[in-house]
């Protein structure tokens, strides 16, 4: 894959960090050395300048609106075909607190609480 020299070619992501950085930095065309993950070819450097303009913007609004522009540009052109998604299932009882979900389907026991009353 890092030769490029297929024809069809499985890959996953886990995003690494709580953001939507996570899964759209990753398709730069200055990722395509050997030691990243953008192992497609595609280079667009209208989405490289998305890219870099929303990670410089500090208004939270506005960085989501450059990333879903650049996020437009990787759709259309399409280098790589999403097939499924991770997903995971925790049933948690209402009283467990501090439970969060994230990308990673970590939750530390040691900062997860019960509140009020559990079930019998």
């Amino acid at each position: 894959m890092q030769h490029l020299d297929y024809d069809i070619a499985r890959g996953g992501w886990i995003g690494d960090y709580p953001d939507v950085n996570t899964f759209l930095d990753m398709w730069r065309s200055d990722t395509m050395d050997g030691n990243n993950n953008n192992n497609t070819g595609w280079r667009n450097t209208e989405y490289d300048g998305l890219i870099e303009l929303a990670n410089g913007q500090t208004d939270p609004k506005r960085r989501a609106e450059i990333f879903a522009e650049a996020e437009r540009l990787l759709l259309r052109d399409m280098p790589v075909a999403p097939l499924y998604f991770y997903v995971n299932k925790n049933l948690v009882q209402p009283w467990v607190g501090n439970w969060h979900d994230n990308a990673w389907n970590y939750h530390p026991f040691n900062v997860l609480t019960i509140t009020g009353a559990a079930a019998p």
